[in-house]
């Protein structure tokens, strides 16, 4: 990791700029537009984007009186643990064709090993949703 860490430093003064200058997504956009569309736009959709039903979720609207009752202040987790093994999952399986396209023989072991210890993680995980309300009280 300092490896990385001093390569990354070096660039960023080769290149007379810091990398986080960079819009990521402009260039996965660019260079890979299929991982764009696979990983990115897929897994961060409204958690990422404001839509109409990630405005929806943000209340709890009574249809009987057609008043917002709530406002959810906390953070969304429904559903994480499906979202984080899913965007894990797919990196898995694209990272291997790269790595064979791009004579990275070196990885596919590790890619293998970590595909496996994917398959080995617990398919049903307990409920951890904690979420705070804007009336303080439990959920």
């Amino acid at each position: 990791m300092q490896d990385t860490i001093k390569d990354v430093d070096a660039r960023e003064i080769a290149a007379g700029r810091d990398l986080r200058d960079v819009t990521w997504s402009n260039v996965a956009a660019k260079h890979c537009p299929d991982l764009y569309d696979l990983l990115y736009r897929l897994l961060s959709s409204d958690g990422t984007h404001t839509t109409l039903h990630s405005i929806y979720r943000m209340f709890d609207y009574d249809p009987a009186t057609k008043r917002i009752t709530d406002l959810k202040v906390g953070p969304d987790i429904l559903n994480l643990a499906e979202t984080l093994k899913a965007a894990c999952l797919m990196f898995l399986r694209v990272a291997d064709p790269f790595a064979r396209a791009f004579s990275q023989t070196g990885i596919r072991a590790r890619i293998e090993q970590m595909i496996e210890r994917f398959d080995s993680l617990p398919q049903n995980e307990p409920d951890a949703s904690v979420t705070a309300n804007f009336k303080g009280s439990a959920p």
